[in-house]
């Protein structure tokens, strides 16, 4: 693995690699905590976290493969980039709109499920600070400021999509709406409709602001002048 600029140290070295390595088992762990806190697997699977998770766990146990091709890695580090991202929102929506409700009532919330908390806690809180540290210590060019947006727009994808399929799901009494406020029979289509732009404008701003916030290391920028860039 090599830095933008140079070589990286031991130290650099074995931190960048430790760091992927405790993201792939924070995730891991989350998802179990979540699985046997609710004992229903598959409608945990609609939840947008813990999609998001699995896919940020996954990409990044593949992406550190040795015998990854270039191009391989490319598109592995797309869909980190989407899950990272997908983490980072459900973090911040789950602590403005969703832990406020869990809260409320007849004592704390964490003491009325502690396996539950505990899975809320890791994957609304932990996980999205190690992902948005990995993407950070990921070497890369500088990116003109229309391209990282063009690539905030690829990682808008897999949200939108997943937020029409479970609005679909909904609406047609498939499955049910993991959120309150994708339910349509309680809020209605038209606040449905204004909370997915939402989340999608939100996924585009936070991307776009990631790449360009991480897209040198800080090690980086010590380096001399012309010298060569490459990345993981």
């Amino acid at each position: 693995m090599t830095r933008f600029g140079g070589e990286m140290s031991a130290q650099e070295s074995g931190a960048a690699l430790r760091l992927p390595v405790w993201l792939v088992v924070i995730a891991g762990l989350g998802v179990t905590l979540q699985f046997v806190a609710t004992g229903d697997p598959l409608l945990d699977l609609t939840y947008f976290t813990i999609l998001s998770a699995l896919l940020l766990g996954g990409s990044t146990a593949v992406s550190v493969l040795p015998s990854l091709s270039a191009q391989a890695r490319q598109r592995v580090a797309l869909i980190r980039g989407a899950a990272t991202v997908g983490s980072v929102v459900s973090g911040l929506v789950y602590a403005v709109a969703i832990a406020p409700g869990e809260s409320a009532g007849s004592g704390p919330w964490l003491w009325q499920d502690p396996l539950a908390a505990a899975a809320s806690l890791v994957l609304h809180a932990l996980l999205p600070v190690i992902a948005v540290l990995v993407f950070a210590m990921s070497v890369r060019p500088a990116l003109p400021v229309v391209a990282a947006w063009k690539i905030a727009a690829l990682w808008t994808i897999w949200p939108t999509l997943w937020a029409v399929l479970i609005g679909l799901g909904d609406g047609m009494g498939i499955l049910r709406a993991p959120y309150r406020f994708l339910d349509q029979g309680e809020v209605g289509s038209a606040s449905v409709v204004i909370a997915v732009v939402g989340m999608v404008v939100l996924c585009l701003g936070l991307g776009w602001a990631l790449l360009r916030w991480a897209k040198v290391p800080t090690s980086a920028r010590k380096t001399a002048p012309g010298s060569s860039s490459r990345q993981i």
